[in-house]
């Protein structure tokens, strides 16, 4: 626990000293009671400095040529999915995402962590993003031509048999648009709660 302690004084130069120690070694695996190692302690407590500190500490150096080096970072403390699929709630990327620190705000500034999340972005984001946005913009032209449609007199029944094509062109925008609103109920949603599960996405829609 001697490097919790460390994050918790914020004393970056003993961190490296625990951890290189010649006779007692500190582990930077070990977690405390909140399930949080000294990584996570430092990205809950805003300690950006610390954390970079870490990753570099952590980091598997492949080569280096002047400036530009090729390393490995490890994502099990990093990444929300652990090795067998489900979700870390403890991940480094959870706590600063969630973060309300300025430090937060300067963890997602370059590094490795921008990386992290570009990668996911570009691998599954945006194509779901892609994917709901186009269910938006089919909702928002039917619903829009359904509401243009309507009669402009109040008292009118919505509800009638009509051979008028703006009668009909407005029944099946209505009809379009519930579908919509399913499609993405069902479809988005539950694709939501099959990967993540059930409970997981129960509470991700907690604040």
């Amino acid at each position: 626990m001697i490097l919790h302690m460390v994050v918790v004084c914020d004393k970056l130069d003993m961190f490296g000293y625990a951890l290189r120690h010649p006779k007692l070694p500190a582990s930077n695996g070990i977690a405390n009671r909140a399930g949080l190692t000294p990584l996570t302690l430092a990205c809950k407590l805003g300690r950006a400095e610390v954390f970079k500190e870490m990753l570099e500490l952590s980091a598997k150096e492949f080569w280096r040529y002047s400036n530009i080096t090729c390393s490995a970072y490890p994502l099990n403390a990093l990444d929300t999915l652990l090795p067998n699929g489900k979700t870390n709630w403890n991940s480094a990327l959870f706590i600063i995402l969630n973060g309300t620190k300025e430090a937060h705000l300067d963890m997602l500034d370059g590094g490795i962590i921008q990386r992290l999340l570009e990668e996911k972005w570009k691998t599954f984001a945006r194509n779901q993003f892609l994917k709901r946005l186009l269910i938006l913009l089919v909702h928002l032209l039917f619903l829009s031509l359904a509401v243009y449609f309507r009669p402009d007199d109040p008292d009118t029944p919505l509800l009638e048999h009509s051979d008028d094509v703006a009668v009909i062109m407005r029944y099946v925008c209505e009809i379009c648009t519930v579908l919509c609103v399913l499609s993405y109920v069902i479809l988005q949603q539950g694709d939501e709660i099959r990967n993540q599960g059930f409970w997981a996405f129960l509470k991700q829609q907690v604040p």
